[in-house]
């Protein structure tokens, strides 16, 4: 089952807390984006790793595995629409992350 088909099943079945958990990993990712958009990939990079250890170390891992799992959704089966030449390598990358952790996330 897809991760949206997962998530509208159990904001049906009344889990509100998914659906919030669902919109602020949106504003996440819209804010890495709107940082990104005209900033230096690199310092970004380095600005959020700087960051991401000064979180606890439990945050760090759940973040870690957020966007390991994240990525290698990214690099599934159903790529129609969301690929062309501006991220296609990107997308190759995604998949192939997504083959060498097949067995370390549960990937839908």
């Amino acid at each position: 089952m897809s991760i949206l088909k997962t998530l509208d099943t159990l904001s049906q079945n009344g889990a509100e807390h998914v659906r919030r958990d669902f919109e602020a990993g949106q504003e996440a990712a819209k804010a890495l984006g709107k940082a990104l958009n005209g900033g230096h990939r690199a310092t970004i990079a380095l600005g959020f790793l700087k960051g991401l250890t000064r979180e606890h170390r439990y945050l760090q891992s759940e973040v870690i595995w957020a966007l390991l799992q994240t990525l290698a959704e990214l690099g599934g089966d159903d790529l129609n629409g969301r690929t062309d030449a501006r991220n296609e390598h990107a997308i190759k990358a995604c998949v192939d992350l997504r083959e060498a952790l097949k067995d370390r996330l549960p990937l839908a």
